[in-house]
């Protein structure tokens, strides 16, 4: 009996190790700093990318994440797009509880593929594999295992192992393998020394690790988060695009690729081309002509977005363009080009990474870094810029969406990085002026007159060309910091030039706008121009401080107030100088007339992250003013 109970004691023991071996990525490993500020901690991550042939590149990609509560679940959710130039060849995922031990197992059969069209795009080939295994017990881990085959070369992936904010890193790898004879290029942000061990003459072989990542908390006022991650961008010499074959030695060369993919799909329809001569031969101006021409191409077409195959890359012709009257932005810059081919004008092919909050191209490193295209039509003391998918955008401006930023002009003889216009806080620019009258009943009556230049104008210009007056009149409802009114009027003029402006009339009936105290009202003299960047404390501040956006404000208010008050606080004249901008606020009571002039100008820059506190305070100060009361009292 004893040496039966010694054996199941034995037995026993080999069962717990046994099982305790399966366990796989317990919470306990890991260490208390990786949980600290950490939504999601990634344990472990392998992804090697192998460029067989100029045509070939395998992506085998293996990433185990512990999401510790319900704000990181999104980071649980498994998504890879694949397409005309991508196939996936597995896939497969893990679920594990918090010990290690293993829940749930999907396979690539399981997962959701689904057309990844999106409601911008018509027509596209584009697909996506995704999973998610909707657990809500924390913490807990997925693990995913996907293997990618791809035949272009044209864009490989980028490493960026800490991509988001509240993301700890226990450990990731990246390794990258390619034939010496058609070398990876790429650039380090803060990865370390590339090992180079398993290289040899004819394969080269580099790998990357990084470990012991705490989490960052996202800092208001900062770069894109991927400019100042730990990353490592690749981009090869030579790459294949379908069947066709190109360099990235250097921007011109990268251009003169592009330069082909557009040879031969210039031949506009006969009776475009007769058009294009009635309008433009009458014209001696050039500049003038582009302008109509322009206006010609916005009202005949239309934008619809069509990604097959290398069509997103080579644009449909003009003849096509032509014929049926839309295009994508590829396609319609094209056909713009055309049109000013045959009226004798040359521009530019431009590719550009577009969006208002796009992270900055990198100009040192010649590679796929575009989403756009727009035209560049260059003159001898001017250029002028034309966005070719708006039907209302004046010729000339670039709305916040591509300005201030590099692009590649496409030249037959010499493609290069330009850049696009940035416009500043003295071309942004909104001026107000309200009228309003206080009733007995704390209600206001108000006549608001607005205009707003550059690109300022931008979200009004959206509105009044794109939605009905219902929506307008919606979007007028929730816009504007206060409580509770109506908009009881209101009036748009446009004048579309190269910096369009756009005059605003507005009628609000705002209730309860002065609140009453016995003898005492109070009355915010500031309406409907209120600073709304309230800054938190950041005395850990880490990263730089960016501001996008430079612009100008000014303000003039007249409040009629009823009769028989007298003024018993008047909020102090403000009058602030920073290296981010500039504020005056002043008010004045007399006649049974409130006074408010106050101006604000935010200029556009990269600062220091030691300077976070003198924003803060600038911010917090002019957020303050903008909210001050007057109190009156009866007489």
């Amino acid at each position: 009996m004893k040496r039966i109970a010694c054996l199941l004691f034995i037995f026993s023991i080999v069962i717990f190790r046994s099982s305790g071996s399966d366990l796989k990525y317990p919470v306990k490993e890991i260490i208390d700093s990786l949980k600290k500020n950490a939504d999601c901690v990634l344990r472990d991550e392998e992804i090697f990318i192998e460029v067989v042939a100029i045509d070939e590149v395998h992506i085998h990609h293996r990433y185990a994440l512990t999401i510790m509560n319900e704000k990181g679940d999104d980071f649980a959710n498994f998504s890879e797009y694949y397409g005309r130039f991508s196939k996936i060849e597995s896939a497969e995922g893990y679920l594990y509880n918090e010990e290690g031990k293993e829940l749930l197992k999907a396979r690539k059969k399981q997962m959701q593929d689904l057309s990844a069209v999106s409601g911008m795009n018509l027509i596209d080939d584009t697909r996506q594999l995704s999973h998610s295994f909707y657990h809500n017990i924390y913490p807990y881990t997925v693990e995913y295992n996907v293997e990618i085959v791809n035949t272009s070369t044209f864009s490989l992936p980028a490493w960026i192992p800490q991509g988001a904010p509240r993301l700890s890193v226990q450990n990731s790898k990246l390794k990258v393998s390619f034939p010496s004879i058609n070398p990876i290029r790429y650039l380090n942000f803060d990865c370390g020394i590339a090992d180079s061990s398993g290289s040899d003459a004819a394969q080269k072989i580099l790998s990357w690790t990084v470990s012991n990542l705490r989490a960052m908390e996202e800092e208001p006022y900062s770069p894109e988060w991927e400019l100042h991650s730990r990353r490592i961008i690749l981009a090869p010499e030579s790459f294949m695009l379908e069947n066709y074959e190109g360099s990235m030695k250097s921007w011109d060369s990268f251009g003169k690729f592009i330069a082909f993919l557009n040879k031969d799909r210039f031949t506009l329809p006969e009776n475009i081309k007769k058009s294009v001569h009635e309008i433009a031969d009458s014209i001696s101006d050039p500049k003038e002509k582009v302008k109509a021409l322009y206006q010609f191409m916005q009202k005949n077409t239309r934008y619809v977005s069509i990604q097959l195959g290398i069509g997103g890359w080579q644009p449909l012709t003009a003849d096509f363009v032509g014929t049926h009257g839309y295009g994508d932005c590829k396609a319609l810059s094209n056909y713009m080009y055309s049109i000013l081919r045959e009226a004798g004008i040359k521009s530019n092919y431009t590719l550009i990474r577009a969006g208002r909050s796009a992270p900055a191209l990198l100009p040192d490193f010649v590679s796929q870094q575009f989403n756009h295209v727009i035209l560049f039509v260059p003159f001898e003391q001017d250029t002028i810029w034309l966005e070719c998918t708006s039907q209302s955008l004046p010729a000339g401006y670039l709305s916040s969406f591509t300005s201030d930023r590099y692009a590649l002009s496409i030249n037959e003889s010499e493609s290069k990085l330009v850049r696009t216009p940035p416009y500043t806080s003295e071309q942004n620019t909104q001026t107000r002026f309200t009228s309003a009258t206080l009733q007995e009943d704390g209600s206001l009556l108000t006549e608001i007159q607005t205009k707003y230049t550059g690109i300022k104008q931008d979200k009004v210009h959206f509105q009044i060309n794109y939605n009905s007056k219902d929506k307008i009149k919606e979007a007028l409802n929730k816009s504007i910091d206060l409580p509770s009114y109506d908009v009881v009027n209101f009036e748009y003029i446009e004048e579309k030039n190269a910096l369009p402006q756009i005059s605003e009339k507005l009628n609000l009936l705002v209730h309860n706008y002065s609140s009453q105290s016995g003898k005492r009202i109070f009355i915010v003299p500031n309406i409907c121009t209120r600073f709304s960047e309230r800054v938190a404390d950041d005395s850990l501040r880490t990263f730089e401080i960016c501001i996008n956006e430079a612009f100008s404000e000014s303000d003039s208010v007249i409040i009629q107030t009823p009769e028989g008050f007298s003024a018993e606080s008047i909020p102090s004249l403000a009058l602030i100088r920073t290296d981010f901008g500039e504020y005056t606020y002043s008010v004045s009571f007399s006649k049974n007339q409130l006074l408010l002039e106050r101006t604000l100008q935010i200029y556009g820059g990269i600062y220091p992250a030691s300077q976070f506190r003198s924003l803060q305070k600038f911010y917090n100060e002019v957020f303050s003013s903008d909210r001050a009361k007057v109190v009156l009292t009866k007489k």
